[in-house]
């Protein structure tokens, strides 16, 4: 037997004229109940109050921020194992790295994945223990015990998402150069086995002048990533910094730099010099770099807080001392404040080989 399971035309159900149709919504009234001020109750349109408050809280500038965040974390992405200035060619390094919101966080990140903070050794261990606790002690974020991790984001501050912090910036700016292996061989975590870097001005001058004279001769000068720094006694005066240059093969340099809660890298890379050859704060001739030499040397010898040290401190780093929200010269400034202490390494000639190729790891003929 076969079973029809439609029904059959004549055991259809008849529609009734007065039968209405089921509506397929609920219909719900327009309207809003509220509590004024003074305790009175008023009504107004539910829909006409739900666009007021999403106008309110949807402004431009909040639109602006929701989409930086948005880009800059569509652009996090992973290299693998490859350095990722090998990508590019010298001349196309500026406009990238200046025009990447997301380049310093995206940099760290990788560094991140090493797991750099898990000790290694006795000592290290040892050394990154009291580096937090001094942390701690001072209630300071200096990120992380070598500063490798970026500040907390402000939702309507671009920069701190950017980040501003300087530390973090010379780590980022030394992975894309030089890979993660460089960027970390001078953290706390290694014990006596970290690199040291060298000390004075005078070393780091007499090194640049070599290697300098060495390409104007070749033709060709060496690709070389510098980290340098600079400090004083009193590590909370708000003086010490960390920066980066780069020696371009056309015999230029780069002077690349953020300052913590002042600017980011890519906003310092798009200030306008009209003192330099090329027109950017950034991008120097070695005689402009030597001059900015000359104002550190300057800085690290001065006995008070003057208006030339101030010029000097803002011609390098792009600060205003004096014009600080707590005015520097209202501070007592003393011989603590003073920059004492600049230490620099070669990192690497970028770029490197492989993720752990530092500078000193090939032969390139150098008599330097």
């Amino acid at each position: 037997t076969t079973h029809n399971c439609r029904r059959r035309p004549e055991e259809k159900r008849s529609k009734s004229p007065d039968r209405k149709p089921r509506p397929s919504t609920i219909e719900v009234p327009d309207i809003m109940v509220y509590i004024r001020a003074d305790g009175t109750i008023g009504t107004t349109s539910y829909r006409k109050a739900k666009a007021t408050l999403v106008s309110k809280l949807i402004t431009p500038k909040c639109g602006a921020a929701i989409l930086a965040v948005a880009l800059i974390l569509n652009k996090m992405v992973d290299f693998g194992p490859l350095v990722p200035a090998s990508t590019r060619k010298p001349n196309e390094h500026w406009g990238f790295i200046s025009t990447d919101d997301a380049f310093v966080r995206s940099m760290t990140e990788k560094i991140a994945k090493s797991k750099f903070w898990q000790s290694k050794t006795k000592d290290g261990r040892v050394a990154v223990a009291k580096a937090q606790t001094y942390s701690q002690l001072e209630r300071a974020d200096f990120g992380g015990p070598d500063g490798h991790v970026p500040e907390g984001g402000e939702f309507f501050n671009l920069e701190t998402i950017r980040v501003t912090r300087c530390s973090t910036t010379t780590s980022a700016l030394t992975v894309y150069f030089c890979g993660t292996g460089v960027a970390t061989n001078r953290d706390l975590v290694l014990g006596s086995g970290r690199k040291s870097p060298t000390v004075g001005t005078d070393t780091f001058r007499k090194y640049l002048s070599c290697r300098f004279d060495e390409g104007v001769k070749k033709g060709s000068h060496h690709r070389s990533v510098y980290r340098l720094g600079v400090g004083c006694k009193d590590p909370m005066a708000g003086m010490s910094h960390a920066w980066v240059i780069v020696a371009q093969p056309d015999g230029t340099f780069y002077w690349l730099q953020s300052f913590i809660s002042h600017y980011s890298l890519a906003t310092w890379m798009k200030k306008k010099d009209s003192l330099t050859e090329s027109g950017v704060a950034g991008r120097l001739t070695f005689d402009e770099l030597m001059g900015k030499l000359d104002g550190l040397e300057r800085l690290m010898s001065i006995n008070a807080w003057t208006d030339e040290a101030n010029r000097d401190y803002q011609d390098l780093f792009n600060v205003d001392k004096n014009l600080e929200s707590v005015s520097w010269r209202s501070k007592k400034w003393t011989e603590d404040s003073r920059l004492v202490l600049f230490s620099w390494d070669e990192a690497c000639e970028y770029p490197a080989g492989g993720e752990h190729d530092a500078a000193g790891d090939g032969e390139d003929g150098s008599e330097c």
